[in-house]
């Protein structure tokens, strides 16, 4: 696979269509509030992704593609199937982390503080968070708001990078089935032959 070449036309791409790929980014994270429509509005991001790697004009419009009744009930099922067990693995791979986290979030300080090696900097912050749970556990929702509040900052990079990324991904997908899709700069459709991947 030619990462270089997918990252260049993902690039162009994005460019080439910046203005409707930031709407309908835009239409994608505030219109998935309403769960419901989550699943049909990432199969329309999908589509545009789609047409943009064919070189086919992409409408804002097309984003709406998934509302379609055979549309919306392929992209739930789809979207069921991937998300299910994704929360369930989330939901016990969270809890461990924060559990981690809560024992841990003394350490680099006594590390400092207390000269102590790593081990010994964990073993005492366990020790402290044992001791002090209730305060341990306010200092941990405070520090995740903290870091969630400066994330904020970071929200309006996502709508450039999530088109980037689903272009990307897209024209992934195209080089491994062995599709063709279009070329970094090229206003015609160049269609690159690649042998399809067999197992």
């Amino acid at each position: 696979m030619d990462y270089e070449k997918l990252l260049k036309t993902s690039f162009y791409l994005l460019k080439k269509d910046l203005g409707t790929y930031l709407v309908a980014t835009f239409i994608l994270f505030f219109g998935s509030i309403f769960i419901i429509s989550f699943a049909p509005l990432t199969y329309g991001y999908n589509v545009m992704a789609i047409k943009s790697l064919r070189n086919e004009k992409v409408n804002i419009t097309d984003i709406l593609e998934g509302f379609k009744l055979r549309n919306f009930f392929r992209s739930w099922v789809l979207t069921l199937c991937m998300l299910i067990p994704y929360f369930i693995i989330a939901l016990i791979n969270s809890a461990l982390a924060y559990l981690v986290f809560f024992f841990l979030i003394y350490t680099m300080p006594l590390l400092i503080l207390r000269g102590y090696g790593g081990f010994a900097s964990c073993k005492e912050s366990i020790k402290i968070a044992t001791q002090y749970p209730i305060e341990t556990i306010l200092v941990t929702v405070l520090y995740i708001v903290m870091i969630n509040l400066g994330t904020l900052a970071l929200i309006i990079g996502l709508f450039v990078a999530t088109p980037f990324a689903e272009l990307f991904i897209t024209g992934a997908t195209f080089e491994l089935i062995g599709e063709g899709y279009i070329d970094s700069g090229q206003d015609k459709v160049e269609v690159m032959q690649i042998e399809a991947i067999t197992s």
